[in-house]
Parts: C-alpha cells; sequence; structure tokens
C-alpha cells in the first residue's frame, strides 16, 4: 500500500469526486481526515467507508473558506494524529451560463471563496506543520477550463487558473524543504451530475474519477518527492 500510515486531509471528501477519491486513499492505508460541510454527504461517504475502513478515518466539520475553521482543521489534524503528511484539496464547484457583462457580483464571488480562496487558505495552514516535519504533499484540483477558458464560465476558468499560479508559486517557495505543491488538471469528470446535466456528451470521453485518484495517489505519496511545482492534465479521452 502506497500511503500506508500516512496522515490525510481530503477537502471535498463528500462530493461526487470526493467519495471515490477518498476511499481509494483509505485502500491504500492512509488515515483520512474527513473535511465536509453538509451532514448529508458525510453520510453518503459513510455509507462506503465505515465497515471496510474502521478506525481510519476522523471527519472534521469546517467552512473552507474562512480562515478560523481551515485553522482548526489543520490544528485538530495535528493534535489527533501528530503530524500531517498531506492535503488533497478536492473542494470547489462550478457555476456558469453567463457571459462576464451579465455575471452578478456574488456568483463570481461564490466561485473565488469556494475554488481558490479555499485554496490558499488550506495551504495557508497546513505548510507550518508541514515544514515542521521536513515533509509534505499538497495536491489542489485544477481545470482543463484554466487552459480553454469556454465561454460563460469566466469566474470558473479564472480561480481555477489562479490555482496553477498558486501552485507555481508554491513551487518556488517550497523548493528544498521537503515539501511540494502540485495539482492535478481533469477535464470533464465521469459523475452522475454530470451525465444528468449533459446528456447528448459521450462520456467515454471524460475523464473517471478512478483516474483521478491514481494520480493523487502517486503525488501524496513518497515515491513523488522530485515532482514540484507540476500542473498534471489528466484529460481521459480528450485530446
Amino acid at each position: 500500500m502506497q500511503l500506508q500510515d500516512k496522515v490525510v486531509i481530503v477537502t471535498g471528501a463528500t462530493g461526487q469526486l470526493g467519495i471515490p477519491v477518498t476511499e481509494r486513499i483509505l485502500t491504500e492505508g492512509a488515515n483520512v481526515v474527513i473535511a465536509y460541510r453538509e451532514e448529508a454527504g458525510l453520510e453518503r461517504l459513510l455509507d462506503r467507508i465505515a465497515d471496510t475502513h474502521e478506525g481510519q478515518f476522523l471527519p472534521l466539520k469546517a467552512n473552507l473558506a474562512l480562515d478560523g475553521d481551515v485553522a482548526d482543521l489543520v490544528q485538530l489534524t495535528a493534535a489527533a494524529y501528530g503530524r500531517v503528511d498531506a492535503l488533497v484539496h478536492l473542494a470547489g464547484g462550478w457555476a456558469g451560463g453567463k457571459p462576464v457583462h451579465e455575471m452578478e457580483e456574488a456568483d463570481w464571488d461564490r466561485m473565488m471563496d469556494m475554488n481558490l480562496k479555499s485554496a490558499f487558505l488550506c495551504a495557508k495552514h497546513v505548510i507550518p506543520t508541514m515544514l515542521e516535519q521536513k515533509h509534505g504533499r499538497v495536491v489542489f484540483i485544477s481545470s482543463k477550463g484554466a487552459l480553454d477558458a469556454p465561454a460563460g464560465s469566466s469566474a470558473y476558468n479564472v480561480s481555477k487558473a489562479g490555482i496553477n499560479t498558486l501552485v507555481e508559486t508554491l513551487r518556488k517557495e517550497l523548493r528544498g524543504t521537503g515539501v511540494t505543491a502540485n495539482a492535478v488538471m481533469p477535464s470533464t469528470i465521469d459523475t452522475p451530475q454530470n451525465r444528468a446535466a449533459m446528456p447528448k456528451a459521450d462520456p467515454a470521453k471524460w475523464v473517471t474519477p478512478e483516474d483521478i485518484a491514481q494520480v493523487l495517489i502517486y503525488l501524496i505519496s513518497d515515491a513523488s518527492a522530485p515532482v514540484n511545482g507540476a500542473i498534471v492534465p489528466v484529460f481521459g479521452g480528450v485530446a
């Protein structure tokens, strides 16, 4: 098992990507701190993992757009396990459908909070613990939209492009410390939600949560030590 006894914080663990990713990280032997906001989502995740991974996880409720909540999340993790080996930041979301000149300010702010501010706050609070350990892995989820910037998704596109820039900045700030920062950049993910939203699309061209999990596992493992500042494209059947 690639992550035996590692301590991994997973944000967005109760989402449609987060549930299979969290299950896979547990299967690789890690102890997982589940950062969640809604009880219903947590229940769905626990239905998948409670029987097979008892004693391997700790759910902690947190609003990742609030500095104090994120600080508490990291402190409680360190208190429970004595260290934090990795952060897998899956939390985020998509909203779009309107061009820039029709977008509401609140919609813009929501995308920045969900996708970019949450990433900043998680990095801000987890990195000091990792620097003290001289070891750690920080991995974010970017998006192909950060590259091709489809119309009607400006706030989402910009927030994910910000993730890429954050990773590049962290590469320079963390080099030589034993702590690395990388991101996985998927195209459309094959989830029930996306299939319902795009019934005419061909899911065979999408990337699966299992494919993304495989890349994430590598990036938070000890084997990934030489990889820092990478934005890894995971596009499935889309070139």
